[in-house]
């Protein structure tokens, strides 16, 4: 059992493909402080796992680590992708190192356990399509859904106030429309 096998695991359940984290969120993943060395020196979080036994742990989930804020704690975790033709991870990660991370407009971190491969293709050909990240997508398919069930509830709720057909004295409405004549 590795000392970051908590971190892994995480990782190799998240589905977004590319998390933005503070230092103080991975200690509190991994139920361990981090050692000083993470917070001094730049290559403690290279992807080098021939030199860091913690590297590892996110290379095994498929992540490699980059655009490093020492002074802010914070480090970005991104997906490595698979090629078709090669079946090899890509290495096109190398140029993002340096570019600063987009705001996303959503704090929301979306981790699915227990989806199937099939159910996560699916989710990521959708994805594809509407030109979102995974995690975008995931998001507006809640919102969708949570949107709907609203709609719903209200529907039931109006119908809940309704007189029902059966509550309608049939004799008191023939004779109201008599006497308006």
């Amino acid at each position: 059992m590795s000392k970051y096998e908590n971190l892994e695991q995480y990782l190799s359940n998240l589905v977004t493909d590319e998390w933005r984290v503070n230092f103080a969120s991975i200690e509190k993943l991994l139920k361990f402080e981090l050692p000083p060395s993470a917070r001094k020196y730049p290559a403690w979080w290279s992807n080098d796992a021939k030199t860091h036994s913690q590297t590892r742990a996110w290379l095994n989930a498929g992540w490699r680590t980059g655009n490093l804020d020492i002074r802010g704690e914070k480090v970005t975790f991104r997906r490595k992708h698979r090629t078709q033709e090669a079946g090899q991870f890509s290495e096109q990660e190398t140029s993002w190192h340096s570019k600063p991370t987009p705001k996303k407009q959503t704090g929301d971190i979306v981790v699915l356990q227990g989806i199937s491969e099939e159910a996560l293709r699916v989710l990521r050909r959708r994805a594809s399509a509407s030109q979102h990240t995974l995690e975008q997508e995931i998001i507006n398919l809640i919102h969708r859904d949570t949107a709907e069930n609203n709609r719903m509830t209200q529907i039931r709720a109006i119908r809940a106030k309704m007189p029902s057909i059966t509550d309608v004295d049939i004799v008191q409405v023939i004779r109201e429309g008599r006497n308006e004549r």
